[in-house]
């Protein structure tokens, strides 16, 4: 969803949000958090509108990855150039959650894809070796080890 707040005030107010080094927005079966504090539904849906729509119109998105874990669970790994300097999103969700993670600096795009590769080396741990799912996190783990830093 794009936000419909006009791009002029989107800037200012993401520039600031983006200032701390980490960012996690999270959709947790109803519950709703940025960086563990609570927030309403709306915040959390205009933060992330208003993220959005900074990547788009104002980042250079130098790559991005897409990979699941379970039948549900989508995942990626996306990576931009913005006026601010690198900023690497990780993504997850599910019917019911949702958890954005944004890494801002010099090592916002290292910090993404090692935030993904972990959570892909968990999920090697456990599941048969030679199986199908085996298979697909190994091949994730070499896409997202390829993508720039």
């Amino acid at each position: 969803m794009v936000s419909q707040v006009p791009s002029r005030h989107v800037r200012p107010r993401v520039e600031k949000l983006l200032s701390r080094d980490k960012i996690e927005l999270r959709r947790d079966f109803g519950t709703y958090s940025i960086d563990g504090k609570e927030i309403s539904a709306k915040t959390f849906e205009l933060i992330n509108d208003a993220l959005d729509s900074y990547l788009n119109e104002y980042c250079k998105k130098v790559g991005e990855y897409t990979y699941d874990i379970g039948e549900e669970m989508s995942r990626s790994v996306e990576l931009y150039d913005c006026p601010i300097g690198k900023v690497g999103v990780t993504r997850a969700g599910a019917e019911y959650y949702d958890i954005i993670r944004v890494y801002v600096g010099n090592d916002g795009w290292k910090k993404a894809k090692e935030d993904a590769l972990d959570e892909l080396r968990h999920e090697l741990e456990r599941v048969e070796e030679g199986s199908e799912w085996y298979a697909r996190f190994q091949e994730d783990i070499e896409n997202i080890e390829k993508l720039p830093e």
